[in-house]
This record gives C-alpha cells, sequence and structure tokens, in this order.
C-alpha cells in the first residue's frame, strides 16, 4: 500500500513538473565522440571534439579538443568564450533518474529540459578566486540579471524519503552566480545575510518572499528576472 502510494505521488509530481520552474539538472558527462563547439574570445566559432578536459576545484580550466582537420589543440578557459558538448548517453539517464528521484525536484522540474542535446558552458572570471573558469549555466530563459551555475564541488542537504524516493532534500549547497558581471560562489549559510543586496534594486521581490528561504532561490531568481526591470 505504501509503495503504491508514493507511486501515484510521484506520478502526479512528474506531471505538474511541465509547468514549473526550476534550474535545468547539471550533467558531468559530456560525450567524446559526439561534435560540440568552442566560441574563442575573437568570436570565431569552431566545431570540435572533446578530448580532455582540465579542472580545478571541479571547475573547467581548460581543455584539449579535437579540430575539423584532426589536430589536437589546448584551450584555456581565458581563451574562450562559450562551449557546449553533447552529454553522454548516461549523464542523460542519471539526470532524468536525479529530476524524478526527488519528489521536490521533479515537482519544480522542466522535464522537457531533460533531454536536452547540448550542455552549454561559459567563460567567467571568480572574483572571490581570482581564476578563469568554464561553468555550466543552469537557469537559460531566466539568465538576464542574474546567471546561477552549477558548482561542482557544492555538497546537497540530506533529505527524508521512501526508498529511493526522496520527499524532501537534494538541493545544492552552493552555486556560482554572476550578478553585474561579477562572479562568485553563493553559499546556502550565506543567502540570508545577502538577500537583501542581491535584490536591492527589486523592491517588490522582498515584499512577495518576506523570508529568504533557500529552498526558494530559483524561484527568487526567476521572479527577479521576469517582474523586476
Amino acid at each position: 500500500m505504501k509503495l503504491l502510494f508514493v507511486s501515484l505521488l510521484v506520478t502526479s509530481l512528474v506531471i505538474t513538473a511541465v509547468h514549473a520552474q526550476q534550474f535545468l539538472p547539471e550533467m558531468e558527462f559530456l560525450s567524446m565522440q559526439k561534435p560540440g563547439y568552442l566560441i574563442t574570445k575573437d568570436g570565431q566559432r569552431l566545431t570540435v571534439i572533446l578530448e580532455k578536459i582540465r579542472r580545478k576545484k571541479g571547475a573547467i580550466e581548460g581543455l584539449t579538443v579535437k579540430t575539423a582537420d584532426g589536430k589536437s589543440v589546448e584551450y584555456n578557459a581565458a581563451d574562450l568564450q562559450e562551449m557546449g558538448f553533447p552529454p553522454a548517453d548516461a549523464a542523460k539517464g542519471i539526470a532524468a533518474l536525479e529530476s524524478v528521484g526527488s519528489v521536490y525536484r521533479a515537482k519544480n522540474s522542466n522535464m522537457n529540459e531533460i533531454k536536452r542535446d547540448m550542455v552549454n558552458f561559459y567563460h567567467e572570471y571568480l572574483s572571490d578566486q581570482q581564476r578563469d573558469v568554464l561553468l555550466q549555466l543552469l537557469n537559460p530563459g531566466f539568465d538576464n540579471k542574474i546567471r546561477v551555475y552549477h558548482d561542482p564541488a557544492a555538497g546537497q542537504t540530506s533529505g527524508v524519503g521512501f526508498g529511493p524516493v526522496m520527499i524532501t532534500g537534494g538541493l545544492d549547497k552552493s552555486y556560482y552566480i554572476r550578478k553585474n558581471n561579477v562572479a562568485y560562489r553563493l553559499r546556502k549559510g550565506e543567502y540570508e545575510s545577502k538577500f537583501k543586496e542581491l535584490y536591492a534594486d527589486c523592491p517588490a521581490l522582498a515584499t512577495k518572499y518576506p523570508a529568504s528561504a533557500w529552498r526558494d532561490f530559483v524561484r527568487h531568481v526567476y521572479d527577479y528576472d521576469q517582474a523586476c526591470h
């Protein structure tokens, strides 16, 4: 009986998910067989195959690719504006399972986005770490005022669930964000103290959300983008 209840609950929330707003599920594994693209600092767009990624603290600092003429070329993050690669086939399955494995995430995810064919990264200079990186964008479509990027080193909140189905929890404890051309890591524990500063130019947001709960971060970013101009 309990299993039937959980199954019905998850099914209901997944159906609701199509109309809800949430960050894209991160994809850690990129295809090394299918072509992707790079856009260099001078605006040149190249079709390439990924060969190797160089990371520090989880974030991409450089990569090696094979160009159309078969040459291996190495790039640093500072050399690029943007890049995109198809996810590895396994990554698509993992992302789908992560999205429906948590009731919270399922309720707030756009399930159509799980099937995306390209994972996009953008160059940012992290002011708090003084380094250039390529970060995976999680909020396309509502990223005009604040860009939210995946933090590969982020932990997650604990959750409560029935078997494999998580009812609560599963929230990333940090993201990289960019506002006013300044990029840095935003942590869960800092959010309450930085809430007013982050949305200072949008008093309506403070009225709508008197409490600065981390679980509502995606809603704050979305409403800030849509309602505060």
